[in-house]
């Protein structure tokens, strides 16, 4: 029996969903999608609750990206590379370079091509916040990422050395830098689509 996956990728302005239908090991197929203008549905919770209400969209389970200025990414360096003295070294190494204390924190990581981590971290209280949030809605969410990395992985292009993927929304930018096919550097900008239209005009 095909199961169904919903894919939430959340912005300052609106909600793309879509929903994919995957069985055994074929890569899926897509059906269905939409886009809410969160303003014009009043609110995200509202936006979030209309999106449930459509029969496709619920009792999924819900993989979903989070706005990239949610996410405080680093890189960082440490002389091994066994994965349990990483995890346990992470938010250690961290802690110069977050404006949170590491209590507070929860991070990821990423291997890079140069030997370091690019280290994804988030505040744990706004993490809660986002999961409470999205399983009132919807049936499971066992994956949160961030839509400007996990995005741009699908467009780097392995034939060439290096390269910068934009993310023009709303009111910001994503900027994700490439070497060799692997991401290096994610930022956010506080420009968008809206600042370059007021600029043009």
């Amino acid at each position: 029996m095909p199961q169904n996956i919903l894919g939430l990728d959340i912005g300052d302005k609106t909600i793309k969903a879509v929903v994919l239908s995957k069985k055994g090991l074929s890569a899926g197929r897509l059906v269905a999608f939409n886009v809410l203008d969160i303003e014009a549905c009043g609110g995200l919770d509202s936006a979030l609750q209309k999106l449930a209400g459509e029969k496709i969209f619920s009792d999924v389970i819900c993989v979903a990206l989070l706005p990239p200025a949610d996410i405080l990414f680093r890189r960082v360096h440490l002389p091994f590379r066994d994965e349990n003295k990483i995890r346990k070294t992470l938010l250690f190494e961290l802690e110069p370079l977050v404006p949170l204390p590491i209590e507070e924190l929860i991070a990821d990581y990423l291997v890079i091509p140069d030997g370091g981590l690019l280290t994804a971290a988030a505040d744990k209280k706004n993490i809660r916040l986002w999961i409470d949030k999205l399983e009132k809605h919807f049936h499971r969410v066992p994956i949160l990422d961030a839509s400007s990395t996990t995005l741009a992985i699908q467009a780097v292009d392995k034939n060439v050395s290096g390269g910068v993927i934009l993310d023009i929304g709303f009111s910001s930018t994503s900027a994700v830098f490439y070497e060799h096919g692997a991401l290096m550097q994610a930022r956010t900008l506080p420009f968008g689509g809206e600042t370059l239209t007021r600029s043009l005009a």
